[in-house]
This record gives structure tokens, C-alpha cells and sequence, in this order.
């Protein structure tokens, strides 16, 4: 559906400014339901209009002069916007339940039109008794008005039938019928009646039969402002002629399909045209069947072809000079080459249009008030929850109440919903959650290594067990995770140190000790010149220089002959890994004299010793514990030690 828009003074309306439906002048709450009339190439489409007091519809506007308030909202698929008098705020007024109307071609020797016609039913779509509100068709109980344009009886010479005519004119503000304007519609035969001239096309004085009145109403309050809405599609209408024998009309005819330009059944939205998915209205306008031959009269003289009646649509952009908002122009006008133009082409050109009129967007609204929520937490025991909650309210920030509007707080007054949201009574208290664990041996099923198995689950008593003892039995496992051992990882190669003499030279001034340690890479337990990783030299000290010599005393007694100087002798023992000083495999380093003079450092000699311990193994890493140039120490970590261990034994020969 779509806003329609008549602009001008060209509502239709009873007396005392009352829209009312086709011969009902001045009945309160129904509009004209839309429609198409042509008049000699003139088309007038009425949308519904509702704006009227005390009506029966569920709406109460007050109808009024200028100045005094009026209104109620309401919702529904067409909107009218009538023209404000002078100096009367513009009256905006949608109507509720869609008034719409309903054609129906009537055959002959329909009891209500002998000779065929048409039968139009009005009516509210409002679910009146057994109908279904809003559902876009018209049912039998929804009526509310039946009128019949009945085709006319077949003369007695068998010459054609009068055509039916009808007139718009647009009253001005202040005329007697309208005080504040509309639409006068005379309706008539082409008939020559009141000295016209019949089949002219035009609908003489004389020739009315009968005329209503659509008029403006008086401008009501204005209402508060709306959300804009999204735009609307353009309304578009095609005619399609029939030929004699169509299943809807057996005498030929035109149809006419109407529509929103809205991609509906997967046609293509705003492109101007009616695709077959987006007719939402079908009408047929159907010939008179021909009436019984008449007794033969005079040859009359040969009268001159008529012309067809042409109609076109043009859409309207925003800013066009007729249609601020945009809309639609419909041009009218007999293909009867008028200004110049080619007649009878089928093309309604310029100079044979007859008629303009303009149905126009309506202009958007103003800016509505902000929707704001305000939550409050409530306590146990609140009357609304029992268990506590939170409260929500909705509202506008329109200052309802005396509160200030657009500040951006819900106050109180403008609170117009309230929910609650309730918290659960408390559940009762859940299972211990228990672990336990247990050893897997080598060979396990799912730990081949062995490991440690680990078990989950809540002591609920699951599987017949004793829920809430503490212990996790069988039934109550719900999970369970595997802690499993590396491989064993390959055997590292051993560290040799080897102890030289160091002759006296380069390395050593005075000579000394060369220590070469690196690791055993053949296994045949001698360290190989080429499995040297790291030398270091343990160097003798220089003899000092030879003090002046002192002045000779005397001769003393000889004394007992010493006893000869100890060797410094060193030791390396393998450590396995059950000593105190290492946790796994390495070797200790021991230094002293060889008191006894054996050549051998027994243990009893044993003045100084260092522990080097080799890396723990790893689970199935390379080489457990020991880095890229021997077994859990750096090269030059062994003569470290042996330097350490030196620096001990000559401090406590000194001491």
C-alpha cells in the first residue's frame, strides 16, 4: 500500500465538511473508496479518507472549525492529506480500517441491472461479524453501501446506449457546498438531455443526473510527531484491452491492473514499471452486450469515428513544481490528433491531452520523541518477584506528566509499559565434584610407557553408588584423562677427563698439568684425540727473583735431614648416581699428596675433591641432561672444578 495524496482542494465532502461515500451526502466516518471514473478522457482517483466525530469505526475525531482540536490516530494503508484553509493548520488524517470498494460486472438479466452493468460495494475491511479484518478483500458483511451503474435498456431503433460521463470541479474554500473546498461530482448520460448534444463526449448541464460533494474537512490538532517513515513505491496502473469473447468480458472490454512498484513476486522495484507480480488490483470495464435488434429506422447520415480515450502516468521526482515530495501525473486526452498530433496512433501526444492530474508523496514528518528503557533492580520479596528481579519500564521522552521532555531520563509520567524479569527460586545444592588417580604399569593399554590414569566425576551416586561420601566410586566417573610416561630415551655418551704432565713451554712457563676432557663418542673408554672437546693447563708458578744475600751468620749445628717433598697427585672417580653428590651419573675429581710415596692417590691422601654431575636423562629426549659438547656441563666446567679444587689444597697447605 501506498500514501495517496490529493492535493488541492479535491477531497471529497458532505455537508457541514464531512467526507462521506457516494450517495450518502454528509453520512460521518466512511471515505470514498478508491476508484477510477474517466469523464470524456478525465480521471479522478479517490484514496480513503477518514476524519469525522463519533464514528463507528473505533476512531473519535472531532470535526471542527479552524482553530479547534481534533484528532486521534489513526492506522491503516492510505492517508489523505487535506488542504488547510486559509489560515488553518494543514489537517493530516489516516484512516484505521481501510475503507475500500469492490467492482462487479453484472450480466444481463441480473435482477438489480436487466441489461448488465457493474455493481460497486463499500465498505470498511474491518472483520465486521464473520469477516477477517485487513485482509484486503471486501466480504459480503463489510459492506456497507451498494450502488448499481446499469448498462441501458437497447433502444427501440437498436442505435447505441448513451455513454455514462463523469465531471470533477474543484470548489474553492467558502463555497456554499464546501465550506472548505473540495470536489463536485455530476454524474450523467451522454444522452442529449436538457437540449444537449448526446454522444459528444461531453457531459452538458442538462445532461447531469445527479451530483455529489467531496469536501475538505476543517484542520484538526496537530498530532504529535511520527518517525520518519521509509519511502514509499510509486502507484502505477495499465490498461489492456479486451477482445469480444474474454472469459471476463464476453463483449470485450478493458482491464485495468493496478500496483506498487515494490518488487513484489519478483519483479524489479522503482523502475517504472507494472510487473505481473506487483499488480495488486484487478478491474474489468466490460462492454454492453448488444441489445435486440429494433425495427429498422431511416438511414441516418454517416456520422464521423469517435476517438479512443488515452490515459498516462508519469512519475514525479522530489522538487517537481506540482509535487514537492514527488508523486505521480496522470495526463487524459482522446487520440484525436488535437495541436497537430497523429489522430488514432495510439499514443496520447501533447497536444491531445485534455487533463492533468497530480497524486503527490505526502511530506515527511517531524521528528518523533526518543523511546527510552529505565532497569531496576527489585529485592526478595518483592511483590512482583518473589525471588527478586529486574524491572523494566519503556516509555517516551515527550514530557508526559508534567515531566521535562527531551532531557534524556525516563521519569515517572512517562513511563507507558512496565515488565518484569524474575529471577528462579534457588535450585538445590549440586554434587562434590572428586577426582582420583591411580598408577598405570608399563604395558598399559593406553599408556604403553605406564603413567598415571586420573578420573573425574560428582559424587552423586550414579550407578548405584553412595552419593555424598567422599570417595568417587566406579558408577560415578564421568571423565576420564591419562598422564602417560615418555619412552626411554637412548643412552648419552660418557665424559672422559684425561691428566697429563705439561712440560715447561707455551702453555705452561713453568709446566704444570694438562687436563683434556671430552665425551667417549666410540665407547671404548679412552678419550681420543679426536673426542677432545676442551684442554685446559694447570701451570706450576715461576720461581721469583733470588733476594739479596744476607749477611753470613754463624755457623749453627747441623741439623736432622728432612724428609722429602710429597707429589701433588690427582683422581678422577665415576659417580653412578647413588652417591650424595649427584642424582645421576658423573665422575669426582680428588687431589692431594702422595704421602706414602706410592705413585698412587689412596684415599686416605685424598686433601681436596669436586663432584661433576652429569644432566638427569630426559623422557625419551636426544641426550638425557647434556649438552652439545659433553653431559650436564659446559666445556670448561671441568677445569673449573679442577681449578677449585687445587685453589683448596694449596690454601690448605699454606694455612
Amino acid at each position: 500500500m501506498t500514501d495517496v495524496v490529493i492535493q488541492g482542494n479535491a477531497a471529497p465532502r458532505g455537508a457541514g465538511g464531512r467526507p462521506y461515500y457516494s450517495g450518502s451526502n454528509g453520512q460521518p466516518g466512511k471515505g470514498w473508496g478508491g476508484g477510477l471514473f474517466t469523464n470524456g478522457g478525465s480521471i479522478a482517483v479517490f484514496g480513503t479518507s477518514i476524519i469525522s466525530d463519533n464514528n463507528d469505526e473505533g476512531v473519535d475525531a472531532t470535526q471542527a472549525d479552524c482553530g479547534t482540536t481534533g484528532g486521534g490516530t489513526i492506522t491503516a494503508d492510505t492517508t489523505v492529506y487535506f488542504p488547510a484553509a486559509t489560515g488553518c493548520p494543514t489537517t493530516t488524517a489516516t484512516v484505521e480500517m481501510p475503507y475500500r470498494t469492490q467492482v462487479t460486472s453484472l450480466p444481463v438479466g441480473d435482477a438489480n441491472c436487466a441489461d448488465g452493468g457493474v455493481q460497486i460495494d463499500t465498505g470498511f475491511d474491518d472483520g465486521t461479524s464473520t469477516g477477517i479484518r485487513a485482509n484486503g478483500i471486501l466480504e459480503a458483511d463489510e459492506i456497507d453501501s451498494t450502488e448499481y451503474v446499469c448498462n441501458g435498456a437497447p433502444g427501440a431503433d437498436g442505435t447505441d446506449g448513451a455513454t455514462a460521463l463523469v465531471n470533477l470541479t474543484t470548489l474553492n474554500v467558502g463555497d456554499a457546498n464546501c465550506a472548505n473546498g473540495g470536489v463536485q461530482l455530476d454524474v450523467g448520460l451522454d444522452n442529449g438531455d436538457g437540449g444537449e448534444t448526446a454522444g459528444d463526449g461531453t457531459l452538458g448541464a442538462g445532461e447531469v443526473d445527479s451530483t455529489n460533494y467531496a469536501c475538505n474537512g476543517t484542520n484538526g490538532q496537530d498530532g504529535a510527531d511520527g518517525a520518519d517513515g521509509t519511502n514509499g513505491h510509486n502507484s502505477l496502473s495499465r490498461y489492456t484491452a479486451l477482445p469480444i469473447g474474454d472469459a471476463n468480458c464476453a463483449n470485450g472490454g478493458q482491464m485495468l491492473e493496478a500496483g506498487l512498484d515494490n518488487a513484489d513476486g519478483g519483479g524489479t522495484a522503482d523502475d517504472g514499471v507494472l510487473d505481473a507480480g506487483e499488480v495488486d488490483s484487478t478491474s474489468y470495464i466490460c462492454n454492453g452486450a448488444d441489445g435486440a435488434d429494433g425495427a429498422n429506422g431511416a438511414d441516418g447520415a454517416d456520422g464521423t469515428n469517435g476517438y479512443s480515450s488515452l490515459v498516462t502516468t508519469t512519475g514525479l521526482a522530489v522538487g517537481d513544481a506540482n509535487c514537492a515530495n514527488g508523486g505521480v501525473q496522470f495526463d487524459a486526452g482522446l487520440d484525436n490528433g488535437d495541436g497537430g498530433e497523429a489522430a488514432a496512433d495510439g499514443v496520447l501526444d501533447a497536444g491531445e491531452v485534455d487533463s492533468t492530474s497530480y497524486i503527490c508523496n505526502g511530506a515527511d514528518g517531524a521528528d518523533g520523541s526518543d523511546s527510552l528503557t529505565l532497569t531496576t533492580p527489585l529485592a526478595t520479596g518483592d511483590a512482583n518477584c518473589a525471588d527478586g528481579g529486574t524491572q523494566i519500564d519503556f516509555g517516551l521522552d515527550n514530557g508526559d506528566g508534567g515531566e521535562t521532555a527531551g532531557d534524556g531520563v525516563l521519569d515517572a509520567g512517562e513511563v507507558d509499559s512496565t515488565t518484569y524479569v524474575c529471577n528462579g527460586a534457588a535450585g538445590q545444592d549440586g554434587s562434590s565434584q572428586l577426582s582420583a588417580t591411580s598408577d598405570l604399569a608399563v604395558g598399559d593399554a593406553n599408556c604403553p610407557d605406564g603413567g598415571t590414569q586420573i578420573d573425574f566425576g560428582l559424587d552423586n551416586g550414579d550407578g548405584g553408588e553412595t552419593a555424598g561420601d567422599g570417595v568417587l566410586d566406579a558408577g560415578e566417573v564421568d571423565s576420564t584423562a591419562y598422564l602417560c610416561n615418555g619412552a626411554d630415551g637412548e643412552d648419552g655418551t660418557e665424559t672422559l677427563v684425561e691428566v697429563t704432565e705439561e712440560p715447561a713451554g707455551d702453555n705452561c712457563e713453568a709446566g704444570g698439568q694438562r687436563i683434556d676432557a671430552g665425551s667417549d663418542l666410540d665407547a671404548d673408554g679412552t678419550l681420543g684425540d679426536d673426542e677432545i672437546t676442551t684442554t685446559t693447563y694447570v701451570c706450576n708458578g715461576i720461581d721469583g727473583q733470588d733476594g739479596a744475600d744476607g749477611t753470613d751468620g754463624a755457623d749453627g749445628e747441623n741439623g736432622a735431614d728432612g724428609a722429602d717433598a710429597a707429589s701433588l697427585l690427582t683422581r678422577v672417580r665415576p659417580l653412578t648416581g647413588d652417591e650424595d653428590e649427584c642424582s645421576a651419573t658423573g665422575f669426582m675429581l680428588e687431589v692431594g699428596r702422595d704421602v706414602d710415596g706410592d705413585g698412587e692417590l689412596s684415599e686416605e691422601e685424598v686433601e681436596s675433591s669436586s663432584a661433576v654431575c652429569h644432566g638427569t636423562r630426559g623422557p625419551a629426549g636426544p641426550e638425557g641432561g647434556c649438552s652439545s659438547t659433553g653431559n650436564g656441563h659446559a666445556p670448561g666446567s671441568f677445569a673449573a672444578v679442577l681449578l677449585l679444587a687445587l685453589g683448596a689444597l694449596v690454601r690448605r697447605r699454606r694455612s
